[in-house]
């Protein structure tokens, strides 16, 4: 008995022996691997020097779309950023990265930059809303390395996420505008929806008016239909879908922009007849008639003809209205700059309470309101209330005519308004008809 118990002895050393073994072996090999990956991984990103593209998408459904972040990384660990969203292309930021050591090598942004922490901030009210924000990565497994092209996958959605070089001949500024340019252009021709088409095969693209996404129905296989949200971020020449999307048979992804047709144009390979074409509202007007020189019809107190001149004060946002002025026997001339406000839709607007100027009467300087009114009272407490160009033509391209739109039903136009201080309304003007631009 002795010696079977000595011989199993021997064995179970022998065993464990050959377990350590085997076990620092495999953690040697595996510790050399990721230690490769990590070296490998600062010599490519390092070694783009005009930076990457890097296209970025939170959120684990991607459901906010893509946003283009240009980025450089340099040897010393810092890491040079801006990203599409930017009024200033030039106004890159400076922040940090390492290549952490784990089960791969993992790319991580460890210092703040607004240009990608915002994405991840959990404290926003915008995407999920807060203590979710966008729900983005700042974390990220490398997955594969070439000079040209790294692909990533976000620790956290597991979203593929892909750096591409940036040519030396396109600088980030030149790059940025071009993306801007494309997503201006869609923007204010004030596409409702894309038409896909492929050999006499049509299928709709609702185009979302907060995010980068194309939902579309379909029937599945049990005839049941069902609505696929497409995710997809804008290039410097058109869109690009998240992944490829079957359709129709084929595998569509990439598209470039052409402005003239309202058209996105498939540039996969092989399907040069695919393309998507952009839809508008049928009163659609563009931003850019509705500057020039126009005859304003009002009735009201202060009604007649007004020659009036609107001109751009926020290209695509807003307008100036110039020329509608009023007399009173007791205040003298009114006389101010009035907002117009131009939406996708094609459509103008003059909000309530906007400031348009300051007026000294009876010794006091009062701040002068644009206020919605009917023929006897001034909306005080509306707030959304407003008069909003309608959506018919009246047989004439050139005529905008006006309604209310808000919640006060009274609302029959706008006036100048200012507070006298014993809480009676003063203040005067008209009840918007129509207005005609002249030719």
């Amino acid at each position: 008995m002795k010696k079977y118990i000595i011989m199993f002895s021997v064995i179970l050393t022998a065993l464990w022996s050959c377990d350590v073994q085997l076990d620092e072996v495999f953690d040697d090999t595996a510790a050399s691997r990721v230690d490769k990956q990590v070296a490998e991984a600062y010599e490519v990103l390092t070694a783009a020097s005009n930076g990457w593209i890097m296209e970025y998408y939170p959120n684990t459904d991607q459901a906010y779309g893509g946003v283009n972040i240009l980025v450089k990384f340099n040897p010393d660990n810092s890491v040079m950023m801006i990203n599409e969203t930017v009024s200033d292309v030039n106004a890159v930021k400076s922040s940090t990265y390492v290549i952490n050591r784990s089960q791969s090598a993992v790319l991580a942004f460890d210092t703040y930059n607004e240009y990608i922490c915002y994405y991840a901030d959990p404290s926003l009210e915008e995407g999920e809303g807060r203590r979710y924000g966008y729900m983005g990565d700042l974390d990220f497994a490398i997955m594969s390395l070439s000079e040209s092209e790294v692909v990533l996958r976000g620790t956290k959605t597991q979203n593929r996420i892909v750096l591409r070089a940036i040519p030396e001949s396109k600088s980030w500024a030149h790059y940025l505008s071009d993306v801007q340019k494309v997503q201006t252009e869609v923007f204010y021709n004030s596409v409702i929806k894309f038409v896909l088409h492929h050999q006499g095969q049509t299928r709709d693209f609702v185009a979302d008016v907060d995010y980068p996404l194309f939902p579309y129905a379909y029937m599945d296989e049990e005839g049941i239909e069902k609505t696929h949200v497409v995710s997809y971020m804008y290039t410097d020449t058109g869109i690009k879908f998240y992944e490829p999307v079957e359709i129709f048979g084929i595998q569509i992804q990439n598209f470039v922009w052409d402005a003239e047709s309202v058209r996105f144009y498939c540039t996969d390979p092989g399907l040069e007849d695919v393309f998507m074409q952009g839809e508008q509202e049928y009163y659609f007007r563009p931003y850019e008639f509705f500057l020039g020189e126009w005859t304003f019809y009002c009735a009201g107190t202060a009604g007649g003809t007004y020659d009036i001149t609107i001109s751009e004060q926020d290209y695509g946002k807003t307008l100036w209205i110039n020329g509608l002025t009023y007399t009173s026997s007791s205040e003298g001339e009114y006389n101010y700059p009035i907002t117009l406000t131009w939406n996708r839709s094609g459509l103008v607007e003059v909000k309530k309470n906007q400031i348009v100027g300051v007026k000294l009467i009876n010794g006091i300087y009062h701040d002068i309101y644009i206020r919605i009114c009917s023929a006897s009272s001034y909306d005080n407490t509306t707030a959304n209330s407003s008069m909003i160009s309608k959506p018919d033509f009246q047989d004439n391209p050139n005529r905008v005519d006006f309604e209310s739109n808000g919640a006060w039903v009274n609302t029959e136009g706008f006036g100048y308004y200012y507070h006298d201080g014993s809480n009676n309304t003063r203040g005067k003007f008209l009840t918007p008809m129509c207005m005609v631009k002249k030719q």
